[in-house]
């Protein structure tokens, strides 16, 4: 029985009949004490009804996490170097999970999201229960973009509007804590880093607000 079913089960007069009359009690005038036995074996019927359904959903989610790879990224921004300690989604399944079903992020860390190459990107927040920063981020490292205080749960696509390679997600609010802007350089081994004067023709996008 799923969990919607037991608590409609749970709620619904006539289920408290039919547990009376299929204990052999009298329906039309049953006693008080039958009523109250009935309650108590519809309510018990709902909460072991429930407990399973949960139990079966978060062992399935369990079942189905991927492992991430760990690994450490550093953005030079105008305020200095900030490390993040990230998990990286490389394969399309870990990319699809991402931080889904999360209930917290650390203001310290980060997963990065890798693409095989540098094209368009779209993100959205469904069963993402925390706020999050996106940075999209070019071959090069450069911050092309930025989206801050995302929305949990909306399926809204999030698109930087411009190829880039990755997508660094953080706790909301830590772009403005750190002092990143696009044009910061992210330090890791999945980007190739310009030359310095091939870094400053580069063109990154200002902002997304």
């Amino acid at each position: 029985m799923s969990e919607p079913e037991a608590a409609r089960l749970a709620g619904h007069p006539v289920a408290f009949n039919q547990i009376v009359t299929f204990a052999g009690l009298s329906v039309p005038g049953y006693s008080s004490r039958a009523m109250t036995l009935a309650r108590t074996v519809v309510f018990a019927v709902a909460l072991i009804s429930a407990g399973y359904a949960s139990a079966g959903r978060a062992g399935a989610a369990a079942g189905d996490e991927a492992e991430f790879e760990s690994g450490q990224v550093v953005i030079e921004t105008g305020k200095g170097p900030h490390v993040i300690d990230v998990e990286i989604a490389r394969s399309a399944e870990e990319r699809a999970q991402g931080l889904m079903n999360r209930d917290d992020l650390p203001a310290d860390k980060g997963m990065l999201f890798v693409y095989p190459g540098e094209g368009p990107v779209s993100m959205w927040m469904r069963n993402t229960y925390i706020s999050l920063d996106m940075l999209f981020i070019r071959g090069n490292g450069i911050i092309a973009a930025i989206q801050t205080d995302t929305l949990p749960l909306s399926t809204d696509l999030i698109s930087p509007g411009m190829p880039v390679h990755a997508v660094l997600e953080l706790r909301a609010g830590s772009a403005q804590r750190l002092g990143i802007e696009t044009g910061d350089i992210v330090r890791h081994g999945t980007f190739t880093p310009d030359s310095p004067a091939a870094a400053q023709k580069t063109a990154p996008r200002k902002g997304m607000h």
